[in-house]
């Protein structure tokens, strides 16, 4: 055996010396490929320009060292693929609009107007780059540099660099190109999600600047409702028009049309605001229901008072509420048999509420059914409101005639007092049993 032991400590120097041979010649290829200077004292490494930017490339013991860097990159900007410490560590997460991108990626900057400089960045081709490079291959932007740390291949190498240049590329962006970079996303990028926020963020960050008001008026014809709407109410007066029509399209979605309605109740006129709040009472949806409701009895709109009352009994117990408060800001008291039908409900909040409209609605008729509650717990004091509450609205009787306004006595019996001196001294007095 002993004779063997040097060949195969020869050997083994052999395969050594082969294998580093043929890595110095794969760097030295590489090097050629990209247009790099080759260095091997101590440790291997590449360095040079590409396309403008800064490469420099260094083997570690198992794995290579590549770092990109140029002026263009922004410094204030963080991108890596997201992790479970990435927001502790690197601070908050802004998202661009696109929910799979958001997931998957880390974003991060601390220029003065971060997020829109983010959105104007993030176009759907520099996503692209983004997902490939740093989602898919661990890269990372930090500093004004890209870095990667990769397993012993340096033949991947020359591809993974023109990637790393390409992105570097793009992420170039001056604070004065913000806004048309917003814009043009706004109006072209494929996802209607990160349309919207560029966008917003257009409008809310260079809200007096012509480009918002002209990408606004251009998206009023877009095929997405959120971005119609978004656009028109941005535009003011000149966008109701657009705001009215998603608000009236059933196939637009419950939540788009709710904020076209909340935009119409502070901007339309009284009457364009009670014929769209009319149709909604035949709605499905509840909360569409309950904000038709909701404005008619706002704006006080007697005509309906009746469409809204037919409504009780049919609803659940939130929108009953809402008419009950509809009933009570109309103020008529034609509605007080349908407030008094309530005082029976088994929801509290619903009897406590019709007492309520009551007080405000109510005439001597509803005396006597509000009297009934003054011994109920958790009603008796809304209830003894109410009653004098109407007593006050009633006031004083034309002279001669009998005067039915009631009052609690001390013991809490109903007393039906009439002024004596003016009707022949008539008491009707009604004591609890």
């Amino acid at each position: 055996m002993e004779p063997l032991f040097p060949l195969i400590v020869l050997f083994g120097v052999g395969v050594a010396v082969a294998a580093g041979i043929a890595g110095t010649s794969s760097w030295k290829e590489v090097a050629a490929q990209l247009g790099l200077e080759y260095r091997s004292f101590l440790q291997r490494t590449l360095s040079g320009t590409v396309d403008g930017f800064h490469v420099s490339i260094r083997q570690q013991k198992h794995h290579i060292d590549i770092k990109v860097s140029g002026p263009s990159i922004r410094e204030s900007l963080k991108l890596s693929k997201e992790g479970f410490l990435s927001g502790v560590l690197g601070g908050r997460d802004i998202e661009i609009g696109c929910p799979s991108f958001d997931a998957n990626t880390y974003i991060s900057s601390y220029s003065r107007n971060s997020e829109a400089e983010v959105a104007a960045l993030l176009d759907s081709t520099t996503r692209k780059l983004v997902s490939q490079h740093v989602v898919g291959e661990g890269a990372k932007v930090s500093g004004g540099e890209i870095t990667h740390s990769k397993t012993n291949a340096i033949k991947e190498v020359p591809r993974l660099v023109k990637g790393f240049v390409l992105l570097a590329r793009r992420l170039d962006i001056q604070p004065s190109e913000i806004p048309a970079r917003l814009s043009a996303n706004a109006l072209k990028d494929p996802l209607s999600s990160v349309r919207l926020r560029n966008l917003t963020l257009l409008q809310e960050r260079f809200r007096s600047s012509e480009v918002a008001a002209s990408t606004s008026t251009a998206l009023l014809d877009d095929s997405h409702p959120s971005i119609r709407l978004a656009a028109a109410m941005f535009l003011g007066s000149e966008g109701l028009r657009v705001v009215r029509e998603i608000a009236e399209t059933r196939r637009a979605l419950i939540d788009v049309r709710i904020k076209a309605l909340q935009h119409l109740e502070r901007a339309a006129r009284p009457e364009d605001l009670i014929e769209i709040a009319s149709t909604l009472l035949t709605e499905n949806d509840l909360r569409l229901k309950r904000m038709g409701i909701s404005s008619l009895g706002g704006l006080k709109h007697r005509p309906s008072l009746q469409s809204i009352i037919a409504l009780l009994g049919t609803e659940d117990d939130a929108t009953t509420l809402v008419i009950i408060k509809a009933i009570e800001n109309i103020g008529d008291s034609s509605a007080e048999a349908a407030l008094i039908g309530l005082l029976d409900h088994p929801n509290n909040r619903v009897k406590i509420a019709a007492i309520e409209a009551l007080a405000k609605v109510g005439t001597i008729t509803a005396v006597e059914p509000l009297h009934g509650l003054t011994r109920r717990l958790g009603l008796k004091r809304s209830a003894r409101v109410a009653i004098d509450s109407i007593q006050s609205r009633l006031g004083d009787v034309e002279s001669g005639r009998l005067s039915l306004a009631p009052a609690i006595d001390s013991d809490g019996g109903l007393s039906l007092a009439g002024d004596p001196e003016k009707a022949g001294g008539l008491s009707l007095d009604e004591q609890d049993d």
